[in-house]
């Protein structure tokens, strides 16, 4: 009777661990909103296909150029397998919003002398990350 009670009680003593790591891990992760650099969206368009490859484009707005935290920023931006996630920063740009366009190529965006990096997540997950981006 003893054994019972004792398997039982370790047993639940070993899955309240087992919460409480998870939920340790849930709110100490580090998220979009964590990362120092004041990120400021100006710009998202997103196709409306639902059956293919989805493709996201984002423009934000900087106030630093660190490096490592706009890597970070753009490695956490959603994104969907197949699919590309397309990501232009600008360093102090203000308060304006910046019209993208998927039909359009946006090498428009590159040769701004404000852009400061763009970074480009492919089909397969894979992250191209590129400082002060000239237009192609």
């Amino acid at each position: 009777m003893k054994s019972g009670f004792l398997i039982k009680l370790i047993f639940a003593l070993a899955l309240i661990a087992v919460l409480a790591a998870m939920l340790f891990d849930l709110f100490l992760a580090e998220n979009i909103n964590s990362i120092e650099g004041d990120f400021e969206q100006i710009g998202f368009v997103r196709n409306k296909n639902n059956t293919g490859p989805i493709k996201r484009l984002y423009a934000y707005n900087v106030s630093d150029t660190l490096w490592e935290n706009i890597e970070k920023h753009a490695n956490l931006l959603p994104h969907t397998k197949y699919g590309t996630t397309e990501v232009y920063y600008f360093l102090d740009v203000g308060e304006t919003t910046i019209q993208l366009n998927l039909n359009n190529s946006q090498e428009s965006l590159l040769g701004k002398e404000n852009c400061v990096a763009h970074a480009l997540k492919n089909g397969m997950g894979e992250l191209h990350f590129s400082k002060y981006p000239k237009a192609y």
